[in-house]
């Protein structure tokens, strides 16, 4: 398997674990720790499923302005940002904007980091980088379920924290798959 495959399955699998805790627990998250009922404690979930599609609808544009790592370097510096004010939060508004701040910087990440394989490896790169990303994203949950039992709600939020983070530092890696601008590509073939 090429390195590039290793390195953006290593960021699916970040990503994949990122999206699939604040999908999973986020409600249960903002009802434990803002001691809120569970139809209350829900607002984590829309929160994060609201900024996932804001940004999703707006995503190819930045994209196009700012390129593909860049924008999941932004994505994984803001994921961190709300994973910590989710993990450091106390009140039910502060919470809220942890989570908006997660689902807006994980809402990108994945459309980028499965394009780069598609555009690098083809179909067969793109069913690896893939199946970590959705393995993450089914298991990524129980592991936090696990580390629950273990060490508290809040206290297992540094995961997907640690990961965001570790998705700011791979970003860089996805320069390399870059679109080429239309001029840049037809200098390439005089």
């Amino acid at each position: 398997m090429p390195a590039f495959a290793v390195l953006l399955g290593a960021m699916a699998f970040s990503f994949g674990l990122a999206e699939g805790t604040a999908v999973d627990w986020s409600s249960v998250h903002v009802t434990d720790v803002a001691r809120v009922e569970p139809s209350t404690g829900a607002l984590g979930l829309v929160a994060v499923s609201a900024f996932m599609v804001l940004i999703r609808l707006f995503g190819d544009r930045a994209v196009a302005a700012f390129g593909r790592a860049n924008v999941v370097r932004l994505g994984g510096l803001v994921a961190s940002i709300g994973y910590l004010v989710a993990i450091v939060g106390q009140s039910l508004p502060v919470l809220l904007v942890g989570w908006a701040m997660v689902g807006l910087g994980v809402g990108m990440i994945a459309p980028q980091v499965y394009a780069a394989a598609g555009h690098a490896g083809g179909g067969r790169m793109l069913a690896v980088v893939v199946t970590f990303g959705y393995g993450a994203f089914l298991i990524g949950p129980a592991i936090i379920g696990a580390l629950i039992r273990q060490v508290g709600i809040r206290h297992a939020m540094v995961l997907p924290l640690v990961l965001s983070v570790a998705l700011v530092a791979l970003s860089s890696a996805l320069s390399r798959s870059e679109p080429r601008s239309g001029a840049e590509a037809g200098r390439g073939r005089l």
